[in-house]
């Protein structure tokens, strides 16, 4: 985690010191020990992910094109027909899973939706949720499906059809 942490704050924040780079992350995630940190960046540095210039530390730019490279190449991938035609099914056809929890159940119907935004040329879509129980076990994978969808400059629009806690929270955080 620490990792991501770095990498993400120097993503946004670059370039910091050691010691600001520790209280960025300690105030947006957790705090972690200067010498996990520095244990941290020196790996990071002989991937070539991070670079020291003086007393701060940045992403190594090499490592920002190459990502892009394969951030694009995994778009062109992932998008096209051949992908997702397992997902989404032809018109007039019936498909069915079948999970043993609700994680998988939740990731490959984020996968679902994702798909049919890539099918469909319309940016806005509807959905009918009786009662929004995956948001307990999946809260995270949720905003990173709002966030995707947010990334395609498409819309979702979900109503509810629950008066419980959860779906008045969940109102509350989709809103």
């Amino acid at each position: 985690m620490l990792r991501n942490y770095l990498i993400s704050t120097l993503c946004e924040h670059e370039p910091l010191t050691v010691s600001a780079l520790g209280r960025v992350i300690a105030t947006r995630y957790r705090s972690y020990s200067q010498a996990a940190i520095y244990k941290e960046i020196k790996a990071l540095k002989q991937e070539g992910t991070l670079v020291s210039s003086g007393n701060k530390v940045s992403v190594h730019l090499s490592w920002v094109i190459n990502t892009i490279a394969k951030a694009d190449k995994l778009q062109r991938q992932l998008t096209t027909g051949k992908f997702t035609a397992g997902i989404v099914p032809v018109v007039g056809k019936r498909v069915s899973w079948h999970f043993s929890n609700l994680v998988s159940l939740c990731t490959v119907w984020n996968q679902v939706v994702l798909a049919l935004f890539r099918e469909c040329e319309d940016s806005k879509m509807f959905e009918w949720n009786p009662h929004p129980w995956y948001d307990l076990v999946s809260a995270k994978h949720e905003q990173l499906l709002h966030n995707a969808i947010g990334h395609l400059g498409r819309h979702t629009y979900v109503i509810s059809g629950g008066d419980t806690a959860l779906d008045h929270w969940a109102v509350r955080r989709y809103s």
